[in-house]
């Protein structure tokens, strides 16, 4: 592996702060998305670029794994890790172990993991759900990994790996299942996952810190294996060579899964919007701004239309839908949304915008009348 402080460029001593933006800033320059139209060679150093940007961002974002490199880059100069580590011990590759082996290795003991459950200590109930919407023929015992991507926490929609391959659920999209010999490159992109280079999952209630390290540990399992696809290598890494039907989608399939993304965004938005009616009479303004919100949905379907933007189309569709759906969830005594989706980012769309800071806006008011109500009865009981 790469000094992961040379491959963000940051300083030995650099906070959290700083490495943050310096990820940010190699994701932007390197990311494949920004390279389709550009030859395969090209194409693949942007992958294997982006692939050390996440690597070294699995291992500085976490205070576990960094101090770990720290400790292994003050050795002595000509002692290796592998060198170093006690007789009977692999080495730090993945060649020879199983990818349940490496993620324990890697990984353990799991700290500081919110949205991925690692076996044999997944929720029950998250994995029922989980095999029931995209696990058809996979055993509970097999699932290694549970990445959970939904927004309250169903599992119906994430990922699921297994010694044999991983299997993905999107939100309003088919399961997909892909076996590992038959991959190149397994990576992320912020809260993407990306397999031969295709966008197969989104995951915007999983922190990207967290999907880095895990996919960080997948991508150096799946260099490790005796690849079983020398003809597949020759196609566009855009492609899936040994996909399932369902994860390698046709034209057609595609228009589908995007049409059926508009429509829940849409379908989503206005039901929020005749929910806030009311409040926004009394606030005397728009908390959404309607003629914005059409326009810019006019806009996101020209988008898709185009091969190169439809998936950056789909993703700002998928963010509206989710926003607007917990905006109008998140009433009464339901319990507060995830604080991720109500973090202001600087490549936030307006209406996004207007959808988190709506969102703020609920949680700050039940807040306020939560301690008014506190305050009433510690008045009262002081009497």
């Amino acid at each position: 592996m790469k000094d992961p402080y040379e491959v963000l460029g940051v300083r030995r001593n650099a906070g959290a702060a700083e490495i943050e933006l310096a990820y940010k800033g190699r994701r932007t320059q390197y990311h494949p998305d920004k390279y389709q139209g550009s030859d395969a060679q090209t194409l693949q150093w942007a992958t294997q670029q982006m692939q050390e940007v996440n690597a070294a961002y699995a291992v500085l974002s976490n205070v576990e794994e960094r101090a770990r490199f720290d400790a292994q880059r003050q050795q002595p100069q000509g002692k290796t890790p592998e060198e170093d580590a006690p007789r009977g011990h692999a080495s730090s590759t993945g060649a020879g172990l199983s990818l349940r082996e490496l993620l324990d290795r890697q990984l353990a003991p799991y700290a500081g993991f919110s949205r991925t459950y690692f076996a044999p200590d997944i929720p029950l109930k998250k994995l029922s759900s989980a095999l029931q919407s995209y696990g058809a023929n996979v055993r509970a015992e097999d699932v290694l990994v549970l990445i959970d991507s939904t927004i309250f926490g169903g599992a119906k929609e994430g990922a699921m790996l297994t010694e044999k391959g991983i299997h993905v659920k999107e939100l309003a999209a088919a399961p997909a299942r892909w076996h590992w010999h038959a991959l190149r490159t397994v990576m992320t992109g912020g809260t993407g996952v990306y397999i031969n280079g295709l966008r197969v999952l989104d995951c915007p209630m999983v922190g990207a810190p967290e999907l880095a390290r895990v996919f960080a540990v997948v991508q150096e399992w799946v260099g490790s294996m005796p690849q079983a696809h020398s003809a597949a290598a020759q196609e566009s890494p855009r492609r899936s060579p040994d996909a399932t039907p369902d994860a390698s989608p046709t034209s057609s399939a595609l228009q589908r899964k995007y049409l059926d993304m508009y429509r829940m965004a849409r379908a989503e938005l206005l039901d929020l919007c005749d929910h806030i009616e009311e409040l926004e009479l009394q606030l005397g303004q728009e908390l959404i701004e309607r003629s914005n919100a059409a326009v810019h949905f006019e806009h996101l379907e020209a988008l898709m239309q185009n091969p190169k933007t439809a998936e950056a189309a789909w993703s700002e569709l998928g963010q509206i839908a989710v926003l607007s759906k917990c905006t109008v969830a998140f009433d009464g005594d339901a319990e507060p949304p995830p604080a991720i989706l109500c973090v202001e980012r600087n490549d936030d769309s307006q209406l996004v915008g207007e959808l988190r800071a709506l969102l703020r806006f609920l949680v700050r008011a039940r807040e306020d009348l939560r301690q008014e109500d506190q305050a009433r009865t510690a008045r009262f009981f002081r009497r």
